[in-house]
């Protein structure tokens, strides 16, 4: 059986401007299990610990792609909750904005029915500009004050569980 083994696949044409030649590597984690956490504070952004990715690029010119695939509910109909990416202790996924935000996310959900799960995806492009092992991480909080219970896989009246992925690809310089 024959084997061809390479570093980077760029195109014949060249890298595209602000993009990469391919897939060098591929990491996942993914959470199985229910996860609550009640707070009272809005945007108290707290780990799941679960769910994160180490990864070592091989070039300090690749890029990784994050992609965050979640289901959630929470106790509090009409109430937010908040994901971020964060890489070890630093936060990379923060929007800005005018018009009176004080907090930015990668993704927000918001409840309308306690009852109900919602899906929710975020997708961002992290230059890291390192060749030594990122620890990627995902934090959640909820957007308003007052007793609120978020669950992550699961209806807030546990029922219909699922499950959720953090998926990191390193993207060739």
């Amino acid at each position: 059986m024959s084997q061809l083994k390479v570093d980077s696949i760029v195109p014949t044409t060249g890298v595209p401007s602000g993009g990469g030649g391919g897939i060098i590597q591929m990491k996942q984690s993914v959470e199985r299990t229910v996860i609550s956490v009640s707070s009272s504070a809005a945007h108290d952004y707290q780990n799941i610990s679960s769910l994160a990715v180490s990864i070592t690029p091989t070039s300090s010119s690749s890029k990784m792609l994050l992609i965050l695939d979640v289901g959630m509910s929470n106790t509090n109909t009409g109430d937010g909750v908040g994901f971020r990416f964060y890489n070890g202790s630093s936060h990379i996924s923060e929007a800005s904005g005018t018009g009176g935000a004080n907090d930015g996310a990668a993704v927000y959900c918001y409840n309308n029915d306690a009852n109900n799960m919602i899906s929710a995806q975020a997708v961002h492009l992290h230059s890291p500009a390192t060749a030594s092992q990122i620890n990627y991480r995902i934090y959640w909080a909820t957007t308003t004050s007052g007793s609120v219970t978020r669950y992550l896989n699961q209806r807030n009246s546990n029922s219909h569980i699922s499950a959720s992925s953090f998926t990191v690809m390193e993207v060739s310089g």
